[in-house]
C-alpha cells in the first residue's frame, strides 16, 4: 500500500499523522502479512516541513521521494 497524503498544514497534522499511520500498520500488517507500506513523501524542506521522519520511519517500509517540479538557476 503506498501512502501519498500531500498538504500538511501544521504540527497538529504532522502529529495526527504519525499516529493515523501507525495505526495503519498494525491492521494493514495483521491483515495482510508480509504486504509493503511505502511512503511518497515531497523532496524539499519545503513542503516536507510537516513530515516527522523520524515518527514515520518505523512504521513506513520505504520512502518514495517526489522529485518532480523542481526547477533553479543551478
Amino acid at each position: 500500500v503506498d501512502i501519498d497524503w500531500e498538504f500538511p498544514e501544521n504540527k497538529d497534522d504532522m502529529d495526527h499523522f504519525v499516529q493515523l499511520v501507525a495505526l495503519f500498520k498494525q491492521r494493514i500488517k495483521k491483515q495482510v502479512p508480509g504486504g509493503l507500506i511505502t511512503m511518497a513523501v515531497p523532496s524539499t524542506d519545503w513542503s516536507g516541513k510537516w513530515y516527522d521522519a523520524d515518527g514515520l520511519k518505523p512504521n513506513v517500509d520505504y520512502f518514495n521521494v517526489m522529485s518532480y517540479d523542481l526547477y533553479g538557476a543551478w
